[in-house]
Protein backbone atom coordinates (compact mmCIF):
# COMPACT_ATOMS: atom_id res chain seq x y z
CA UNK A 1 0.00 0.00 0.00
CA UNK A 2 1.19 3.66 -0.46
CA UNK A 3 -0.40 7.18 0.67
CA UNK A 4 -2.51 7.21 3.31
CA UNK A 5 -3.50 3.75 3.11
CA UNK A 6 -3.29 2.67 6.74
CA UNK A 7 -6.24 5.21 7.17
CA UNK A 8 -8.65 2.80 5.20
CA UNK A 9 -9.94 -0.37 6.73
CA UNK A 10 -9.62 -2.50 4.03
CA UNK A 11 -6.12 -2.79 4.43
CA UNK A 12 -6.57 -2.62 7.99
CA UNK A 13 -9.26 -4.93 10.22
CA UNK A 14 -11.12 -5.86 7.30
CA UNK A 15 -7.82 -7.38 5.54
CA UNK A 16 -8.86 -11.11 6.68
CA UNK A 17 -11.92 -10.18 4.06
CA UNK A 18 -9.38 -9.22 0.98
CA UNK A 19 -9.34 -13.00 -0.61
CA UNK A 20 -13.07 -12.52 -0.89
CA UNK A 21 -13.12 -9.22 -2.09
CA UNK A 22 -10.63 -10.00 -4.97
CA UNK A 23 -10.09 -13.29 -5.11
CA UNK A 24 -6.36 -14.34 -6.15
CA UNK A 25 -7.68 -16.59 -8.93
CA UNK A 26 -8.39 -13.66 -10.62
CA UNK A 27 -4.85 -12.14 -11.04
CA UNK A 28 -3.62 -15.30 -12.97
CA UNK A 29 -3.88 -13.78 -16.45
CA UNK A 30 -2.22 -10.70 -15.40
CA UNK A 31 0.35 -11.86 -13.32
CA UNK A 32 1.20 -14.17 -16.70
CA UNK A 33 1.39 -11.12 -19.24
CA UNK A 34 3.53 -9.45 -15.86
CA UNK A 35 5.93 -12.39 -16.51
CA UNK A 36 6.55 -11.92 -19.97
CA UNK A 37 7.42 -8.39 -19.17
CA UNK A 38 9.13 -9.19 -16.43
CA UNK A 39 11.66 -11.81 -18.76
CA UNK A 40 12.24 -8.63 -21.45
CA UNK A 41 15.28 -7.50 -18.91
CA UNK A 42 18.57 -7.14 -20.38
CA UNK A 43 19.49 -9.61 -17.21
CA UNK A 44 18.10 -13.24 -16.78
CA UNK A 45 15.59 -12.62 -13.86
CA UNK A 46 15.50 -14.69 -10.89
CA UNK A 47 14.66 -12.48 -7.81
CA UNK A 48 12.13 -9.99 -8.14
CA UNK A 49 10.81 -7.45 -5.10
CA UNK A 50 6.85 -6.44 -5.22
CA UNK A 51 6.50 -2.66 -3.54
CA UNK A 52 2.92 -2.51 -2.20
CA UNK A 53 2.45 -6.17 -2.62
CA UNK A 54 -1.12 -6.37 -0.52
CA UNK A 55 -2.59 -9.80 0.09
CA UNK A 56 -0.14 -11.03 -1.77
CA UNK A 57 -2.46 -12.35 -4.91
CA UNK A 58 0.05 -10.96 -7.39
CA UNK A 59 2.74 -12.81 -5.85
CA UNK A 60 1.00 -16.16 -5.88
CA UNK A 61 0.93 -16.66 -9.31
CA UNK A 62 4.31 -14.56 -10.16
CA UNK A 63 6.10 -17.13 -7.27
CA UNK A 64 6.14 -20.50 -9.86
CA UNK A 65 8.51 -18.59 -12.39
CA UNK A 66 10.45 -15.84 -9.33
CA UNK A 67 11.89 -15.70 -5.93
CA UNK A 68 9.99 -12.89 -4.47
CA UNK A 69 10.08 -10.34 -1.84
CA UNK A 70 7.23 -8.65 -0.86
CA UNK A 71 6.79 -5.58 0.91
CA UNK A 72 3.50 -3.83 2.12
CA UNK A 73 3.11 -0.99 4.21
CA UNK A 74 -0.24 -2.91 6.05
CA UNK A 75 1.33 -5.39 8.75
CA UNK A 76 -2.50 -6.77 8.36
CA UNK A 77 -2.21 -7.49 4.88
CA UNK A 78 1.60 -8.71 4.78
CA UNK A 79 -0.44 -11.18 7.43
CA UNK A 80 -2.74 -12.58 4.84
CA UNK A 81 -0.29 -12.72 2.27
CA UNK A 82 2.25 -15.03 4.53
CA UNK A 83 -0.82 -17.59 4.86
CA UNK A 84 -1.17 -17.74 0.70
CA UNK A 85 2.60 -17.33 0.18
CA UNK A 86 4.54 -18.78 3.34
CA UNK A 87 7.97 -19.23 1.07
CA UNK A 88 8.38 -15.87 -0.13
CA UNK A 89 9.55 -12.97 2.13
CA UNK A 90 7.97 -10.41 3.90
CA UNK A 91 8.73 -7.18 4.42
CA UNK A 92 6.88 -3.82 6.14
CA UNK A 93 7.30 -0.59 5.04
CA UNK A 94 6.37 2.27 2.75
CA UNK A 95 7.37 2.06 -1.04
CA UNK A 96 8.42 5.50 -1.02
CA UNK A 97 11.52 4.80 1.54
CA UNK A 98 11.36 1.64 2.25
CA UNK A 99 15.35 0.63 1.83
CA UNK A 100 16.00 -3.10 2.06
CA UNK A 101 19.68 -2.90 1.32
CA UNK A 102 19.92 -4.93 -1.42
CA UNK A 103 19.69 -4.72 -5.55
CA UNK A 104 16.74 -7.41 -7.44
CA UNK A 105 16.47 -8.41 -10.81
CA UNK A 106 12.92 -6.78 -11.51
CA UNK A 107 11.18 -4.29 -9.06
CA UNK A 108 7.21 -4.66 -9.30
CA UNK A 109 4.28 -2.32 -8.35
CA UNK A 110 0.76 -3.64 -9.15
CA UNK A 111 -1.98 -1.08 -8.48
CA UNK A 112 -1.14 -0.13 -5.23
CA UNK A 113 0.88 2.63 -7.09
CA UNK A 114 -1.84 4.69 -7.32
CA UNK A 115 -1.82 5.45 -3.89
CA UNK A 116 1.04 8.23 -4.41
CA UNK A 117 -1.69 10.73 -5.29
CA UNK A 118 0.89 13.50 -5.72
CA UNK A 119 3.94 13.82 -8.32
CA UNK A 120 6.19 14.13 -5.02
CA UNK A 121 5.04 10.80 -4.19
CA UNK A 122 5.19 8.98 -7.35
CA UNK A 123 8.82 10.10 -7.71
CA UNK A 124 9.68 8.59 -4.52
CA UNK A 125 8.41 5.34 -5.16
CA UNK A 126 10.17 5.30 -8.63
CA UNK A 127 13.61 6.40 -6.84
CA UNK A 128 12.89 3.52 -4.63
CA UNK A 129 12.00 1.00 -7.21
CA UNK A 130 15.84 2.57 -8.85
CA UNK A 131 17.83 1.88 -5.55
CA UNK A 132 16.62 -1.82 -5.54
CA UNK A 133 16.83 -2.64 -9.02
CA UNK A 134 20.05 -4.43 -10.37
CA UNK A 135 21.84 -2.60 -13.41
CA UNK A 136 20.10 -4.31 -16.42
CA UNK A 137 17.11 -5.05 -15.07
CA UNK A 138 13.49 -3.78 -15.29
CA UNK A 139 10.42 -2.12 -13.30
CA UNK A 140 7.30 -2.34 -13.98
CA UNK A 141 4.56 -0.13 -12.72
CA UNK A 142 0.55 -1.01 -13.16
CA UNK A 143 -2.23 1.68 -12.64
CA UNK A 144 -5.64 0.87 -13.21
CA UNK A 145 -6.10 4.22 -14.58
CA UNK A 146 -3.95 7.04 -16.22
CA UNK A 147 -5.47 10.46 -17.00
CA UNK A 148 -5.52 9.62 -20.88
CA UNK A 149 -7.52 6.00 -20.18
CA UNK A 150 -9.55 7.20 -16.98
CA UNK A 151 -13.62 7.05 -17.51
CA UNK A 152 -16.08 7.08 -14.52
CA UNK A 153 -17.40 3.92 -13.69
CA UNK A 154 -19.24 2.14 -10.89
CA UNK A 155 -19.59 -1.80 -10.81
CA UNK A 156 -20.48 -4.55 -8.08
CA UNK A 157 -18.83 -7.54 -7.24
CA UNK A 158 -17.95 -10.33 -4.51
CA UNK A 159 -17.80 -13.72 -3.93
CA UNK A 160 -18.12 -16.27 -1.15
CA UNK A 161 -16.25 -18.91 0.93
CA UNK A 162 -16.30 -22.55 1.67
CA UNK A 163 -16.80 -21.19 5.95
CA UNK A 164 -20.09 -19.16 4.91
CA UNK A 165 -18.88 -15.95 4.93
CA UNK A 166 -19.79 -13.56 1.96
CA UNK A 167 -18.72 -10.56 0.77
CA UNK A 168 -20.56 -8.22 -1.76
CA UNK A 169 -19.70 -4.56 -2.57
CA UNK A 170 -20.52 -1.67 -4.98
CA UNK A 171 -18.05 0.53 -6.18
CA UNK A 172 -17.71 4.12 -7.58
CA UNK A 173 -14.78 5.41 -9.00
CA UNK A 174 -14.99 9.64 -10.55
CA UNK A 175 -12.72 12.49 -10.64
CA UNK A 176 -14.52 15.30 -8.61
CA UNK A 177 -11.76 18.08 -10.02
CA UNK A 178 -10.00 17.33 -13.69
CA UNK A 179 -7.65 19.77 -12.57
CA UNK A 180 -5.67 17.68 -9.68
CA UNK A 181 -3.66 14.45 -9.76
CA UNK A 182 -6.00 12.40 -7.90
CA UNK A 183 -9.66 10.85 -7.78
CA UNK A 184 -11.95 9.03 -5.76
CA UNK A 185 -13.25 5.68 -5.75
CA UNK A 186 -16.70 4.71 -3.05
CA UNK A 187 -17.27 1.86 -1.98
CA UNK A 188 -19.93 0.11 -0.07
CA UNK A 189 -19.26 -3.33 1.64
CA UNK A 190 -21.75 -5.84 2.89
CA UNK A 191 -20.30 -8.58 4.86
CA UNK A 192 -22.31 -11.79 5.94
CA UNK A 193 -20.08 -13.62 8.26
CA UNK A 194 -20.42 -17.14 9.11
CA UNK A 195 -22.54 -17.10 11.91
CA UNK A 196 -25.01 -15.37 9.55
CA UNK A 197 -24.81 -12.05 11.06
CA UNK A 198 -24.28 -8.78 8.45
CA UNK A 199 -22.81 -5.70 8.39
CA UNK A 200 -21.99 -3.38 5.87
CA UNK A 201 -19.18 -0.75 5.41
CA UNK A 202 -18.48 2.54 3.69
CA UNK A 203 -15.54 4.19 2.71
CA UNK A 204 -13.38 6.26 0.19
CA UNK A 205 -10.75 5.96 -1.17
CA UNK A 206 -8.14 8.43 -3.00
CA UNK A 207 -5.74 7.45 -5.20
CA UNK A 208 -3.73 9.34 -7.98
CA UNK A 209 -4.36 9.82 -11.71
CA UNK A 210 -1.15 11.13 -13.52
CA UNK A 211 -0.89 11.44 -17.53
CA UNK A 212 1.83 9.15 -19.13
CA UNK A 213 4.16 11.54 -19.82
CA UNK A 214 4.60 12.47 -16.37
CA UNK A 215 4.84 8.75 -15.75
CA UNK A 216 7.65 8.45 -18.24
CA UNK A 217 9.45 11.83 -16.93
CA UNK A 218 9.49 10.10 -13.66
CA UNK A 219 10.74 7.24 -14.45
CA UNK A 220 13.60 8.77 -16.25
CA UNK A 221 14.75 11.10 -13.53
CA UNK A 222 14.17 8.41 -11.55
CA UNK A 223 17.57 7.08 -13.96
CA UNK A 224 15.43 4.39 -15.85
CA UNK A 225 15.19 3.88 -19.64
CA UNK A 226 11.50 4.09 -20.20
CA UNK A 227 8.60 2.41 -22.31
CA UNK A 228 4.97 1.77 -22.06
CA UNK A 229 3.42 -1.48 -22.68
CA UNK A 230 -0.50 -1.86 -23.03
CA UNK A 231 -1.45 -4.92 -21.83
CA UNK A 232 -3.23 -7.79 -23.51
CA UNK A 233 -6.21 -9.18 -21.40
CA UNK A 234 -9.43 -11.01 -22.03
CA UNK A 235 -11.20 -9.47 -19.61
CA UNK A 236 -14.33 -7.31 -20.34
CA UNK A 237 -12.39 -4.00 -19.23
CA UNK A 238 -10.08 -1.75 -21.02
CA UNK A 239 -6.63 -2.59 -21.07
CA UNK A 240 -3.71 -0.94 -18.76
CA UNK A 241 -0.71 0.57 -19.59
CA UNK A 242 2.52 -0.80 -18.07
CA UNK A 243 4.95 1.72 -17.08
CA UNK A 244 8.31 -0.07 -17.59
CA UNK A 245 11.82 1.12 -16.60
CA UNK A 246 14.99 -0.59 -17.61
CA UNK A 247 18.04 0.22 -16.07
CA UNK A 248 21.06 0.39 -17.95
CA UNK A 249 23.28 -2.78 -18.07
CA UNK A 250 26.73 -1.90 -16.31
CA UNK A 251 29.21 -1.14 -18.97
CA UNK A 252 26.45 0.34 -21.28
CA UNK A 253 27.01 4.25 -21.78
CA UNK A 254 23.57 6.04 -22.90
CA UNK A 255 24.10 6.75 -26.41
CA UNK A 256 22.81 10.74 -26.88
CA UNK A 257 21.00 9.69 -30.27
CA UNK A 258 17.41 8.47 -29.46
CA UNK A 259 16.46 4.90 -30.15
CA UNK A 260 14.09 3.44 -32.51
CA UNK A 261 11.56 1.39 -31.16
CA UNK A 262 11.46 -2.32 -32.22
CA UNK A 263 7.67 -3.18 -32.26
CA UNK A 264 6.00 -6.46 -32.32
CA UNK A 265 3.77 -8.80 -35.15
CA UNK A 266 4.63 -11.78 -36.57
CA UNK A 267 7.00 -13.68 -33.95
CA UNK A 268 8.49 -10.92 -31.63
CA UNK A 269 7.77 -11.91 -27.97
CA UNK A 270 6.32 -8.27 -27.21
CA UNK A 271 5.69 -5.55 -29.09
CA UNK A 272 6.75 -2.89 -26.83
CA UNK A 273 10.10 -4.09 -25.48
CA UNK A 274 13.36 -1.27 -27.26
CA UNK A 275 16.89 -1.62 -28.13
CA UNK A 276 19.75 0.61 -26.81
CA UNK A 277 21.07 1.45 -30.74
CA UNK A 278 24.85 2.75 -30.86
CA UNK A 279 26.89 4.01 -33.86
CA UNK A 280 30.42 3.97 -34.96
CA UNK A 281 31.95 4.60 -38.59
CA UNK A 282 29.27 2.86 -41.11
CA UNK A 283 28.14 0.61 -38.23
CA UNK A 284 24.47 0.52 -36.38
CA UNK A 285 24.67 -2.15 -33.23
CA UNK A 286 21.84 -2.93 -31.34
CA UNK A 287 22.58 -4.50 -28.24
CA UNK A 288 20.69 -7.43 -25.72
CA UNK A 289 18.95 -9.58 -28.74
CA UNK A 290 18.46 -12.88 -26.67
CA UNK A 291 16.89 -15.87 -26.92
CA UNK A 292 13.82 -15.39 -24.69
CA UNK A 293 14.72 -18.97 -22.70
CA UNK A 294 18.08 -17.44 -22.29
CA UNK A 295 19.27 -20.97 -23.76
CA UNK A 296 21.84 -20.96 -26.23
CA UNK A 297 20.85 -20.43 -29.84
CA UNK A 298 20.92 -23.37 -32.40
CA UNK A 299 19.45 -22.94 -35.38
CA UNK A 300 17.69 -20.24 -36.37
CA UNK A 301 18.77 -16.76 -37.42
CA UNK A 302 16.37 -13.74 -36.32
CA UNK A 303 16.02 -10.78 -38.97
CA UNK A 304 14.91 -7.49 -38.49
CA UNK A 305 12.38 -5.41 -40.88
CA UNK A 306 11.18 -2.36 -40.74
CA UNK A 307 8.12 -0.34 -40.61
CA UNK A 308 7.87 -0.60 -44.04
CA UNK A 309 8.73 -4.36 -44.31
CA UNK A 310 12.02 -4.35 -45.66
CA UNK A 311 14.41 -6.63 -44.39
CA UNK A 312 18.64 -5.70 -43.55
CA UNK A 313 19.53 -6.99 -46.91
CA UNK A 314 16.84 -4.97 -48.69
CA UNK A 315 18.64 -3.12 -52.49
CA UNK A 316 16.90 0.11 -51.27
CA UNK A 317 18.78 0.92 -48.18
CA UNK A 318 22.11 -0.78 -48.92
CA UNK A 319 22.18 -2.94 -45.71
CA UNK A 320 23.38 -6.20 -44.68
CA UNK A 321 23.11 -7.92 -41.31
CA UNK A 322 25.88 -9.08 -39.67
CA UNK A 323 24.14 -11.15 -36.58
CA UNK A 324 25.78 -13.26 -33.98
CA UNK A 325 23.69 -14.74 -31.20
CA UNK A 326 25.33 -18.45 -30.89
CA UNK A 327 25.16 -17.97 -26.77
CA UNK A 328 22.58 -15.94 -25.30
CA UNK A 329 25.20 -13.95 -23.30
CA UNK A 330 24.39 -10.23 -21.33
CA UNK A 331 24.87 -7.21 -23.37
CA UNK A 332 27.59 -5.87 -23.57
CA UNK A 333 30.32 -8.83 -23.23
CA UNK A 334 33.76 -9.70 -24.88
CA UNK A 335 33.72 -11.97 -27.50
CA UNK A 336 32.51 -12.51 -30.86
CA UNK A 337 31.05 -15.83 -31.26
CA UNK A 338 28.74 -15.50 -28.08
CA UNK A 339 28.28 -11.27 -27.99
CA UNK A 340 24.76 -10.48 -27.91
CA UNK A 341 24.14 -7.83 -30.34
CA UNK A 342 22.64 -7.44 -33.77
CA UNK A 343 25.25 -5.50 -36.20
CA UNK A 344 23.68 -3.63 -39.56
CA UNK A 345 26.23 -2.40 -42.11
CA UNK A 346 25.37 -0.66 -45.19
CA UNK A 347 27.89 -2.37 -48.10
CA UNK A 348 28.86 1.34 -49.17
CA UNK A 349 32.69 1.69 -49.22
CA UNK A 350 31.86 5.89 -47.86
CA UNK A 351 31.59 5.21 -43.74
CA UNK A 352 29.47 8.68 -44.18
CA UNK A 353 26.98 7.17 -46.55
CA UNK A 354 26.92 3.82 -44.48
CA UNK A 355 26.02 5.98 -41.09
CA UNK A 356 23.29 7.62 -43.43
CA UNK A 357 21.70 5.10 -44.87
CA UNK A 358 21.60 2.91 -41.24
CA UNK A 359 19.87 5.40 -39.82
CA UNK A 360 17.49 5.96 -42.76
CA UNK A 361 16.67 2.17 -42.48
CA UNK A 362 16.42 2.73 -38.85
CA UNK A 363 14.13 5.47 -38.78
CA UNK A 364 10.13 4.38 -37.69
CA UNK A 365 9.35 1.28 -36.53
CA UNK A 366 11.15 -2.03 -36.61
CA UNK A 367 10.15 -5.51 -36.07
CA UNK A 368 12.69 -8.73 -34.68
CA UNK A 369 11.24 -11.91 -35.70
CA UNK A 370 11.99 -15.12 -36.24
CA UNK A 371 13.01 -17.22 -39.58
CA UNK A 372 11.11 -19.93 -38.20
CA UNK A 373 8.21 -20.57 -36.23
CA UNK A 374 8.49 -20.82 -32.43
CA UNK A 375 7.90 -23.76 -30.82
CA UNK A 376 9.13 -25.53 -27.20
CA UNK A 377 12.53 -26.49 -28.38
CA UNK A 378 12.49 -23.22 -30.65
CA UNK A 379 11.19 -20.23 -28.58
CA UNK A 380 10.42 -16.44 -29.40
CA UNK A 381 13.19 -14.25 -29.73
CA UNK A 382 13.06 -11.04 -28.14
CA UNK A 383 14.54 -7.72 -27.26
CA UNK A 384 15.91 -7.50 -24.06
CA UNK A 385 18.10 -3.71 -23.93
CA UNK A 386 16.96 -0.89 -22.22
CA UNK A 387 16.31 2.18 -24.27
CA UNK A 388 15.13 5.58 -24.70
CA UNK A 389 12.02 6.68 -26.63
CA UNK A 390 12.47 8.07 -29.80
Amino acid sequence: MGHDALAYRMYGDLAAWWPLISPPERYAEEAAFTTRVIQSAAIPVGEVLELGSGGGHSASHLKANFDMTLVDLSEDMLEMSKRLNPECRHEQGDMRTVRLGRSFDAVFVHDAIEYMVTESDLASAMATAFVHCRPGGITIMEPDHTAETFEESRGQDGSDSDDGRRVRYHEWTRDPDPSDTWIETDYTFEFRHADGSVNTVHETHRTGLFPNAVWERLLSEAGFETAMVTEETSENRPPRVFFVGHRQPAGCPPHPAPCPTISGTGNLRHPHLLGLVSRSGGRTTIPGIRHASGAAHNSSTPTILNRFGQTSSGSAQRLKSAVSLSKAQMPCTSGSSGKNEMTLSSTSSNPSRRATACDRWLSGTMQLKSRSSPSSSNPYWTAAAPASVA
